[in-house]
């Protein structure tokens, strides 16, 4: 008798879940940024990002990204030599940050949803040694940004965990781990 009625249960449940999956939603997220400076030293810091997106099937959605990538120090001569060129002194500090839009599309599931993106990002990104202007750079840049995860949802809440990949300094990979928590409304 208890049987029949779990099997109620879940199917209802798993209804419920799916149709509120659907509009508008925001949310926030926290992670791990990797700076690929491409030498035998990656630096790495917490990131943070707001979204804010619309879904409008079961299978697609649009989303804008705010992300701060942080801030990573690294040794100036690594640092230097892999994005300004040159050989500098000290210790130099890497941060950015992007504005994104992405086209996003789901495999939907009752309670789980397997997705990927691809967009354009706008990136803002700074190199800097302290005591040392001359060694100093900045970029500002728009190029493809993509990225997959999965997201567990159940009425009106959803918890993400995605990978993201984003270039800074004219090409440099900037790749993103996070955990994001997001509300339809």
């Amino acid at each position: 008798m208890n049987k029949p009625l779990a099997v109620l249960t879940l199917c209802l449940a798993s209804g419920v879940a799916t149709a509120a999956d659907n509009g508008l939603y925001l949310g926030g997220g926290i992670g791990r940024s990797d700076f690929d400076l491409q030498a035998p030293l990656d630096g790495k810091d917490t990131t943070w990002k707001a979204i804010a997106g619309f879904r409008l099937l079961d299978s697609f959605g649009v989303e804008l990204n705010y992300t701060n990538f942080g801030k990573a120090t690294v040794p100036s001569g690594i640092a230097g030599i892999a994005l300004v060129g040159t050989n500098c002194p000290s210790t130099t500090t890497v941060e950015g940050n992007a504005l994104s839009a992405f086209a996003v599309g789901f495999l939907d599931f009752p309670v789980v949803d397997l997705f990927g993106k691809i967009g354009l990002s706008q990136g803002n990104a700074k190199l800097r040694t302290p005591g040392f202007p001359t060694f100093a750079a900045s970029d500002k840049n728009t190029d493809v940004a993509w990225g997959a995860g999965a997201q567990v949802h159940f009425l009106s809440l959803a918890v993400r965990a995605e990978y993201e990949r984003y270039k800074i300094f004219g090409g440099t990979k900037l790749d993103l781990a996070s955990v994001s928590f997001i509300t339809f409304l």
